[in-house]
Formats: C-alpha cells, structure tokens, sequence
C-alpha cells in the first residue's frame, strides 16, 4: 500500500490492514521478519461475540475445523460389460463439518461455576445455530454451528476454590461451505447472482434465507455500528456474479 500516492486524480481511497505497525527509522527485511516471529497472536474463542476468556474456558484440543468434511457419495454406473464403474466428479458436494473442543472451567467460586456453565448452556440450547468464531491470525474462522448432544462434563468439586469443569463441544455446521465477508460500520449491502439456494448470516443473530436469482440484492442494516462477519453459506463456489460494500475475508472456506 501506498503512504503517499501523487496519483493524478487527487481522491481518497481506502483500505484495510491487520496488525500494522509503523516505526521511526528504516529497518531491513531481516530486522521485520525478527519482529513478526516474536510477537505470537494468541488463539482466542468467541460463542455468539461471548470470549471464552470471560466464562473462564480454556481450550486444550480442537478438532475438526481445517479437516476438509467428507465427500457425500457422487453418482456411480455400474455397467455390467466395463471394467470399474463410471463415477461424476465434476461437482463434488462435502457433507457436514464435525468440530469437537475439548474444554475445562475455571471459576472462583461455587456460584461462579454454575452461573458461568448457565451462560453456556444457555446458548447451546437456544433455537437455530450460534456463531463460533476462532482468532487465530488476522482472519478469523467462522462457523455457525448447533450442538446435538449431551454434553460430556466432569466437574471437580472442592470445599475451597478454584473450582474446575472439565467437558467436551461436539458442534455440528450444516452448510461447510462458506463466503466470509467482514464489515465496518452499520450496514452491508449484497448483490450476487446464484442459482443454487444461499443462506445469508449477517453476524447479529439473524439471517436471510432462501436466496438466489440473478442480480438478487441484499441490504442489512445493523442496530449499532461496529465490526461485523457476514457469512454466505452454500455452494459459493457456484456463484455467477458477486459485489459488496463490505470486505472479502475469505471467498470460500
């Protein structure tokens, strides 16, 4: 990017960019790439925008979240006088995305432990997917999951604090396939052409369905202005035609 641009048209422009910084003296490549390897970002956990930090979790296994899901079955023809069988690739389609975090919960208290293990549960149990996010670099990976089972939990009980909660997410993504959009401000706008059937979620808990046609747009407006994900979930890679004023963070992940 440019500091200073003497482009003729004299206007602003803009950008975006993650984990700059900036420094009061000219130093070599080898000198940035010192810079960057000492400064590690930390892996941090959202549930619907909630830190795992704040509920005391701490993550000590992940599983399942850059796995590619499995294929569903293609169409196979068995012809009786062919060797092998005649199988369509030409579009695969993947299954459902599986993610399994292995957890425990860390509380000061009796009263911390429940109300903290309360606020989970709660969004767990609440209708429709919640958003998990994972910062683990500038972009962040983004899934909206539902969990189907019970959860596995073992707590470790003291006539002292800390008081400690040991259990397993076992979280399942419908739609693994996804565009990931970010915006800045107060509202998103969408124009896309598809012709298979998209789910749009803004990343303020609510979604629009069933979307596809041809020059289809989208507008969203958001209750207060801030940073915001948006995902469209679906086979994005079938997507025609595509323009927004929000940022492409990932096209298909």
């Amino acid at each position: 990017f440019a500091i200073i641009n003497d482009a003729p048209h004299k206007t602003g422009g803009y950008c975006y960019l993650d984990m700059a910084k900036s420094y009061d003296t000219a130093i070599t490549e080898e000198d940035i790439n010192d810079n960057i390897q000492q400064e590690l970002i930390p892996v941090e956990f959202h549930i619907n925008n909630i830190n795992f930090n704040s509920l005391g979790i701490v993550v000590e296994r992940l599983e399942g979240v850059l796995q590619m899901p499995q294929r569903k079955d293609p169409l196979r023809v068995d012809w009786e006088d062919y060797h092998g069988e005649v199988v369509d690739l030409m579009k695969p389609v993947l299954d459902v995305r599986n993610i399994e975090l292995k957890c425990w919960m860390k509380a000061t208290s009796q009263d911390d432990l429940i109300s903290k293990w309360r606020t989970l549960c709660d969004i767990l149990e609440a209708p429709g997917t919640f958003r998990l996010q994972i910062d683990a670099g500038t972009k962040p990976l983004l899934f909206d999951v539902y969990h189907p089972d019970q959860l596995d939990t073992t707590v470790k009980w003291r006539n002292t604090g800390p008081y400690y909660h040991r259990f397993t997410l076992r979280l399942r993504e419908p739609i693994p396939v996804k565009r990931v959009l970010r915006v800045t401000g107060s509202s998103c706008s969408i124009t896309l052409t598809s012709k298979k059937i998209l789910e749009v979620s803004w990343g303020d808990n609510t979604k629009t369905m069933n979307v596809y046609g041809t020059g289809i747009t989208l507008s969203h407006n958001y209750a207060s202005s801030g940073t915001y994900y948006v995902l469209i979930n679906g086979n994005v890679e079938e997507i025609t035609g595509f323009s927004t004023d929000a940022i492409v963070v990932w096209n298909r992940i």
